[in-house]
């Protein structure tokens, strides 16, 4: 599904199981892990995408959706509200989903996420 994303430069977090592009993929994981994490810009995805070459499908890549604390504050809900669908909804995962710029002023992106239908709860300790 084509979702339209606010663009932000800054820190931002990945899951590591979301990258789209094997090979670094499998670096990062190799790299990066629960008893030696990488640390800011380190790990294998980073400097790919800070050195202009992540590919996704062998076509470069230049803006990705991640998650960003960004903002977060003024856009959280209250800590007892959940986001919970039916498993006949559907959703998009966006995170590592390629993007392009929609605006031509680099405010908005395009990106294709994947749409999934099923059961999803936006908290684990629901």
């Amino acid at each position: 599904g084509n979702c339209n994303c606010k663009i932000f430069d800054g820190l931002y977090q990945i899951a590591t199981n979301a990258i789209q592009n094997v090979d670094i993929k499998e670096q990062t994981q190799t790299q990066c892990t629960i008893s030696s994490p990488c640390d800011i810009d380190q790990a294998p995805i980073c400097q790919s995408l800070l050195n202009n070459q992540y590919t996704v499908n062998d076509k470069l890549v230049s803006i990705i959706s991640t998650f960003s604390w960004n903002e977060f504050c003024d856009r959280a809900w209250s800590p007892d509200t959940w986001t919970d669908c039916p498993s006949s909804d559907l959703w998009s995962a966006c995170m590592m989903a390629p993007c392009s710029d929609i605006d031509g002023n680099g405010e908005w992106a395009q990106c294709q996420c994947i749409v999934n239908q099923g059961s999803w709860i936006d908290n684990d300790d629901k």
